[in-house]
């Protein structure tokens, strides 16, 4: 999802946990875009429990996902790489169009912290943002080339597990409708199409005249191929994993 183009300019760090590397954003009150309305600013207990069992539930959320071999596996990727990424909190306006983003101008992945997560759902954004940072430190990502971002979409959908079985055990894969979706062959692949396109529409240089269709075919192939950093498919790769076989004769 490329919400990264909203780039939280007039946003401002209130705490930091730096054991989990948690940052919480909350955009600065009073500015002439973002002006929350005077109910919403005014100070109460009820307003202040909600947003520390928020906060709360956000940090159970990064120290549960950072156990993930996945995610310790980008997070040594990013380090080699030298762009290290930072995890924020965000408050977002109702209503939001996405929960979640990465900010490339920052170099920062951040969440909505008044959205309903679920630590799967996390665990599974929170990688996807992970390869959208690692995309970035690897090449030169234009946002307006429509192929560029039809790759770095189709590599965090596939890589993150968003279009896995267990993440799409009740979508229904006839509501995958675009024309590259229903070429695919088995339901993964429609929905790996079906999600990069929905995300290229969000971006203004790759709406109208098929172009997010155009670009995701063009590069389909070649970018669902693409597993690095990692070895494998991450359906196949076991290499971070524990191997129980090995583990129980190590038992006995």
């Amino acid at each position: 999802m490329w919400a990264w183009t909203k780039d939280y300019e007039t946003s401002k760090i209130d705490t930091v946990s730096s054991d989990i590397r948690m940052e919480i954003f909350r955009r600065q009150e009073g500015t002439a875009d973002h002006a929350p309305p005077p109910r919403v600013a005014q100070k109460s207990f009820l307003r202040d429990s909600i947003d520390w069992v928020q906060g709360y539930w956000g940090k159970l959320l990064i120290e549960n996902a950072a156990k993930h071999w996945r995610v310790k596996f980008l997070v040594d990727a990013l380090s080699a790489m030298k762009s290290p990424v930072q995890t924020v909190w965000v408050k977002c306006e109702p209503g939001a169009p996405h929960k979640a983003g990465y900010s490339p101008k920052y170099n920062t992945v951040w969440f909505c912290t008044n959205c309903v997560w679920t630590p799967w759902s996390f665990n599974r954004t929170l990688q996807h943002e992970m390869l959208h940072a690692f995309d970035f430190a690897r090449a030169k990502i234009d946002p307006c080339n429509c192929e560029h971002i039809a790759c770095a979409e189709l590599r965090a959908y596939n890589l993150s597990g968003q279009c896995s079985q267990w993440a799409t055990l009740f979508e229904d894969p006839s509501l995958y409708t675009n024309t590259v979706a229903e070429a695919q062959s088995n339901k993964k692949m429609r929905c790996l199409s079906h999600k990069t396109i929905a995300s290229l529409r969000d971006n203004m240089a790759c709406q109208g005249n098929g172009q997010a269709e155009a670009a995701t075919s063009r590069v389909f192939e070649r970018c669902v191929a693409d597993t690095f950093p990692f070895t494998h498919q991450p359906e196949r790769d076991s290499t971070n994993r524990e191997n129980r076989q090995i583990h129980n004769r190590w038992r006995e």
